[in-house]
């Protein structure tokens, strides 16, 4: 299976399971923002619920380990997320196939909640079970961790400009986030990624992986640079 090869400034194909996930994300945001101008009260309501706030989750909302990934704050943050995970996801789908991209996206979605939730409440770095977070970044970096996996020597152009192989690009995200972890300035939110990260990490290593198909994976993501930012703090309940 070919791990590197030229960089194209192309865009990637959309279509398939990358798609459907950002129609999904780019959907509920849509949604809540309209709901917002609608009904505020409703919205907030329902917003609470949605959020992940470990505190709830053990009290019974369960659903918030899944439907906190479909939860933004900002158009920027919706903008460079989707963004990331339409490239990533167009690397990953058209070898591994869009089963294989659900399960990958959905481990990291959900076991990053679970592990980060869990750490929460050991109030270590300024940890707490009644902060929220939202945002789809612990599937994003759980497909980014897999890409230097597997396509450690691949080719990216990061921010657009630098050449640098996807192995050392998520070295840069990953470091980027245990910065913010250790500063805790966005302790959770970072924690949700890193933990998304190594649930994607772990599902590569743990999974069969399926046959490339005869389309291999190319360079046509050329990675927005701002992805590597988290999002925006979370509002609190």
């Amino acid at each position: 299976m070919p791990r590197s090869g030229p960089i194209s400034l192309a865009l990637p194909a959309f279509e398939g399971t990358t798609r459907k996930l950002i129609l999904l994300n780019v959907g509920a945001f849509f949604g809540l923002l309209i709901l917002r101008w609608l009904a505020p009260q409703l919205e907030d309501v329902l917003h609470s619920h949605l959020m992940l706030e470990p505190l709830a989750v053990v009290h019974g909302e369960v659903w918030q380990l899944l439907t906190y990934s479909f939860v933004e704050q900002s158009i920027l943050g919706v903008l460079f997320g989707m963004l990331t995970l339409w490239f990533t996801g167009s690397l990953l789908e058209p070898s591994f196939g869009g089963r294989w991209l659900a399960e990958l996206y959905l481990t990291s979605v959900i076991g990053g909640a679970i592990i980060a939730s869990a750490i929460s409440f050991t109030h270590i770095l300024g940890l707490r079970p009644d902060i929220p977070a939202t945002g789809a970044w612990a599937g994003i970096f759980g497909l980014m961790v897999a890409i230097a996996m597997i396509f450690g020597d691949q080719e990216f152009l990061l921010w657009f400009v630098l050449r640098i192989k996807a192995k050392y690009m998520v070295a840069i995200y990953i470091l980027i986030a245990v910065a913010i972890l250790l500063k805790q300035a966005d302790s959770f939110n970072a924690l949700i990624q890193l933990s998304g990260a190594l649930c994607g990490a772990l599902f590569v290593a743990a999974s069969p992986l399926p046959s490339p198909s005869s389309t291999s994976a190319s360079a046509t993501a050329t990675t927005a640079g701002s992805a590597a930012a988290p999002p925006a703090s979370s509002r609190s309940t």
